[in-house]
């Protein structure tokens, strides 16, 4: 098989080790080789300079809606909330090209109510998208009479909810709605846990015998600690859950994604000065704390960043959602493997996530320093799928 050599000015290789300076990056076919310092001399067919570029694995987003727009139109959003399968389709591809253009090559879909996004993994994913990765949940299953209807199905009792994800079909991942959301009005505000700590942990041992990880919508101390203690994978927004939950989070390696930038898009989009703005705001820095804090205790967190909502954009929210990530403690490397190694742990997607010796040769490539990879990246960048580049964004 063909083999070229990559020299890489700077490189991060997903793990979260510090940046590596002058490196060289050996593909062999779509693999890389090996990965070495460089001294000048290479044996490849080609050689491609990125000295002047700083090197990282492509992207994951651990949370995203593909069968919904970032559109605030309310007209928009019904009809993508409750539309047909033509519509849904035409809104996922769009979607699929914003994440490979922003250098995202796999998503896990957290759930549309028609289930429209396992449809179209199932039936409609072109050659051309093959260089993502969809992990879908089909729909999503909350408590009868709670917050859950625009992502899935309602479920009486812990019987039918286990019932049901024993007979779901090829889905990649159970959703589960365990609280309701987040209080534009009031802060801080908590909702009741949807489910019991019997129901949950009979929902997680459903999904397990099925070899299937649960991800948890969750908000609030209790509703977060019952998820927690029942065993699942990760925990969804996790908005004011509380000290002693991340560090049961991090005791019990549960994966957080923390999904702050959906609340930078509210503070946002809001008018100026309203309480909605206001609110978000705060629901935002107390986000931030707590991802200092879990920094610190240990919790992995995954980059998710809710895109489909209103307000997220799919694809470039990534790199939004990495700089609040910076914002609240994490150093660019660990903003990194936040975006890469730890999502393609969760999404089971062993040759993604770090650049190194057997692994998928996909990368991106951004002009200037490490510390300047996130202003750099918004200017534009280059993404190499199976070490060719896919196109210039």
């Amino acid at each position: 098989m063909k083999t070229h050599d990559i020299h890489a000015g700077w490189l991060m290789d997903g793990t979260g080790n510090p940046a590596q300076r002058r490196m060289l990056i050996r593909v062999n076919g779509h693999t890389v080789d090996s990965v070495v310092p460089f001294t000048g001399i290479t044996r490849g067919d080609a050689v491609l300079d990125l000295s002047g570029y700083t090197v990282i694995p492509c992207l994951m987003d651990s949370h995203v809606h593909l069968a919904w727009s970032h559109s605030g139109d309310p007209q928009i959003r019904q009809r993508q909330i409750a539309g047909d399968a033509v519509h849904a389709r035409e809104t996922i591809r769009s979607n699929l090209v914003r994440h490979l253009a922003s250098g995202v090559v796999a998503v896990r879909d957290a759930g549309d109510q028609p289930g429209h996004t396992l449809q179209y993994k199932r039936h409609s994913l072109r050659k051309d998208e093959a260089g993502i990765c969809i992990r879908c949940a089909g729909t999503a299953w909350y408590k009868s009479g709670r917050y859950g209807r625009i992502i899935g199905a309602p479920v009486q009792d812990h019987h039918e909810l286990a019932e049901k994800i024993e007979a779901a079909g090829d889905i990649d991942q159970v959703k589960l709605v365990q609280s309701g959301l987040n209080s534009m009005k009031r802060f801080g505000r908590q909702t009741p846990a949807q489910f019991t700590s019997e129901e949950l942990q009979q929902a997680v041992t459903a999904a397990s015998a099925r070899n299937l990880p649960t991800m948890v919508h969750a908000n609030g101390e209790m509703p977060i600690r019952i998820a927690i203690e029942a065993g699942c994978n990760s925990i969804e927004h996790g908005f004011f859950m509380g000290k002693d939950n991340l560090s049961r989070m991090a005791d019990n390696a549960t994966v957080w994604v923390p999904t702050a930038v959906t609340m930078k898009a509210y503070a946002d989009g809001f008018p100026s000065g309203s309480i909605e703005s206001q609110t978000a705001t705060r629901n935002l820095d107390h986000q931030l704390e707590q991802i200092q804090f879990a920094n610190s205790a240990g919790v992995r967190m995954a980059v998710g960043t809710d895109a489909g909502t209103r307000g997220i954009p799919h694809g470039r929210s990534v790199l939004q959602e990495m700089a609040l990530l910076v914002e609240g403690g994490l150093s660019i490397e660990q903003a990194v493997r936040s975006a890469a190694r730890i999502p393609s742990v969760l999404m089971g997607l062993d040759r993604l996530g770090t650049i190194a010796q057997g692994k998928d040769a996909d990368f991106i490539a951004v002009r200037g320093e490490p510390s300047r990879l996130l202003v750099s990246a918004a200017s534009g960048i280059r993404v190499f799928i199976g070490g060719q580049e896919r196109r210039s964004a």
